[in-house]
């Protein structure tokens, strides 16, 4: 059996990065964020292991 993929969802997101709801979407449609997982029906997050990655490369905003 799989385990599950570590998620962050938006909320927690915003509280990482210190940014709004609005400013997390308009990062990821413009390819600033890594795009995130739709699991079912409304259930959105981003891989865990992909947002640490960026972070850790500095987060390119810009």
């Amino acid at each position: 059996m799989e385990k599950p993929l570590p998620l962050i969802k938006i909320t927690e997101l915003c509280e990482m990065v210190g940014r709004s709801r609005s400013t997390i979407w308009t990062w990821t449609r413009d390819g600033l964020l890594p795009q995130p997982v739709k699991l079912h029906g409304r259930v959105i997050g981003w891989r865990q292991e992909l947002i640490e990655k960026w972070l850790n490369a500095g987060g390119n905003t810009q």
